[in-house]
């Protein structure tokens, strides 16, 4: 008499798991798939410039290098504080060389990302660039969010940036850097032609031997 009804309920509980059970691995695969995906959709990265910033002869001069084929693939940006160096470089970035089919992105660091600001601790300047790498790599559509467990593996990250950048024509513009060694671990990523526009208030990073220099002044 009770049998039946019994194995209704468990069957219909038994169904009500099974699909839960497959929405949960539906969910799982539609997340795997946006995040092979995305790596492979065409987009054309592209920096604002700031408004009201006149065109000048270095922003000319500075499109001019971009558009040589040199072994330099680094242009250093150098002045005082407020001078106008990331107008400057927004203003290059925004009207790109035909070269860079993929565009450009911009990637700020500033204070926070240097070895003053976290008291020479060197396992936490390691972590706080490996977390503005990992925000890159989610800037250019390689990941579709950032991945925390790699947000305190600096080397690990590089290991994805050279992945992410393979093959790609970008110009980063990697703005406010307090490091040399910052500029350093884009340089030496291979089997790409991107280009890496610089600027710094730091003289230590202007010390950096492979690149273009550009100085900007009052005058």
């Amino acid at each position: 008499m009770i049998g039946d009804p019994l194995g209704k309920i468990l069957n219909s509980m038994r169904y009500d798991m099974s699909w839960w059970l497959e929405s949960q691995r539906l969910t799982e695969h539609v997340e795997n798939l946006i995040e092979t995906t995305a790596r492979n959709i065409p987009v054309r990265l592209k920096i604002n410039t700031d408004q009201g910033y006149p065109i000048s002869n270095k922003c000319k001069y500075v499109r001019n290098l971009l558009e040589e084929d040199s072994c330099r693939s680094v242009i250093l940006i150098v002045g005082l504080s407020g001078i106008g160096k990331s107008s400057l470089a927004r203003q290059v970035a925004s009207n790109l060389p035909s070269r860079f089919v993929d565009g450009a992105v911009e990637l700020g660091f500033g204070q926070w990302c240097s070895r003053p600001a976290c008291h020479g601790d060197k396992a936490e300047y390691q972590k706080r660039l490996a977390r503005k790498f990992c925000k890159f790599l989610v800037q250019i559509g390689f990941w579709k969010k950032i991945k925390d467990e790699y947000c305190g593996d600096l080397e690990c990250v590089c290991f994805k940036l050279q992945e992410a950048l393979v093959g790609k024509r970008l110009l980063i513009l990697l703005d406010d850097v307090w490091e040399q060694d910052i500029v350093e671990r884009f340089a030496k990523l291979y089997d790409n032609d991107c280009r890496y526009l610089v600027t710094s208030r730091n003289e230590s990073v202007y010390e950096i031997t492979e690149a273009y220099k550009v100085e900007v002044s009052k005058d």
